[in-house]
């Protein structure tokens, strides 16, 4: 029983390191996962959404629906 726990606990550190290191080589091998806009590949849509908002200079909610009052 004692042997088993120990195969185990072996198997799970080196599944861990390997994990570990796969990690380690995405993070640090120099991939361009913003393609030079500094976005994640899914905020790209939002920032030229949000880039193409346009206000009125007004931050009042009258100014957009008279009767809302």
């Amino acid at each position: 029983m004692r042997v088993d726990t120990k195969r185990r606990s072996r198997t799970s550190l080196g599944i861990l390191l390997l994990i570990l290191g796969l990690a380690g080589w995405l993070r640090l091998s120099g991939l361009n996962w913003d393609g030079g806009i500094g976005a994640h590949p899914d905020e790209r849509y939002v920032v030229g959404v949000a880039e193409e908002l346009h206000h009125s200079g007004r931050a009042n909610p009258f100014a957009v629906a008279p009767d809302y009052a």
